[in-house]
């Protein structure tokens, strides 16, 4: 039996990338039980179930059982409310708040559910009435996303969650891939081309920088949400391989994990209040340059 015990909060930040990590690297291991000890945590960011139940789903691929014991009842509450606990078998609790972006799995094949997904439940989740064309471009940005995994990350499985935090005035929302990391893509891609994890993050959201093939079509979706983000004082954090990658106010920010995570985690965390004051109708999608994208 394995036994890790989580760190007093588990958030979107080095503390909490090395706690997934290594979650992550011990649900390799083969025909196991990995018991995950919540004694020492007080708070856990509700979009990082999208990455939890990732880990999960890869250690029961690998028969080994995975167990949460010491849960508070308000880690519980949230498990509940944004279905993660459905995973375990534990019917869900009416989020009375509707404060949550559900816990949802999709298939690569699954685009089309993804869609009704983001259009149901993530772009009403910001509460704000945008233009119809607008509202096209944010859904196929954050679309793209979907598309990366599927394209790049060579996966089963793509995981999403999201959750507003009124306190804050910010919404986080979360999806994961397990399968190649970024660094691996590029490594494959360009034979010969050793780069670090953390070079390889940095080098994937320069302007031109792709591995796609040059007959496949690129997509709109990082660049549009990194100049939305900026624009709106929000945030984007990517975790793959050994690298963890936080751009804020134009500001980068990387470091090295203490394990590898063999897949990637991309969060997008949104302002309201600064979308609220800044959305103008202007048309972002027509101002911003073309960014391929990576997973």
């Amino acid at each position: 039996m394995i036994e890790i015990v989580a760190p007093k909060n588990i958030g979107n930040d080095i503390e909490g990338g090395n706690f997934l990590s290594l979650f992550f690297k011990k649900s390799t291991e083969k025909n196991n039980e990995i018991v995950v000890d919540f004694k020492n945590t007080r708070w856990v960011r509700a979009n990082l179930t999208s990455v939890l139940g990732a880990i999960c789903w890869n250690a029961w691929a690998n028969n080994t059982r995975v167990t949460f014991k010491n849960l508070t009842p308000s880690i519980k509450r949230i498990f509940s409310k944004n279905h993660f606990y459905k995973k375990f078998g534990v019917s869900p609790v009416k989020d009375e708040y509707n404060s949550t972006i559900k816990y949802r799995e999709f298939a690569p094949e699954e685009k089309t559910v993804f869609s009704l997904y983001v259009r149901e439940e993530f772009i009403p989740s910001i509460g704000i009435k945008f233009s119809k064309k607008f509202e096209q471009e944010f859904r196929t940005a954050i679309e793209e996303l979907f598309q990366n995994c599927r394209l790049h990350g060579e996966c089963d499985k793509i995981f999403v969650c999201g959750q507003y935090f009124p306190s804050e005035k910010r919404l986080y929302f979360t999806i994961t891939n397990l399968g190649v990391t970024i660094k691996e893509n590029i490594e494959k891609r360009f034979k010969e081309y050793l780069i670090s994890p953390e070079g390889a993050i940095i080098w994937a959201t320069k302007k031109g920088n792709t591995t796609r093939l040059e007959e496949n079509i690129g997509g709109i979706g990082l660049d549009f949400l990194i100049n939305f983000l900026d624009s709106t004082k929000g945030k984007i954090h990517i975790i793959s391989d050994q690298a963890s990658y936080e751009r804020e106010n134009k500001l980068v920010k990387t470091q090295l994990m203490e394990n590898k995570f063999s897949g990637t985690m991309v969060t997008l965390i949104f302002s309201v209040n600064d979308i609220c004051k800044k959305y103008d109708d202007r048309d972002y999608f027509d101002k911003i340059d073309i960014l391929e994208n990576f997973f």
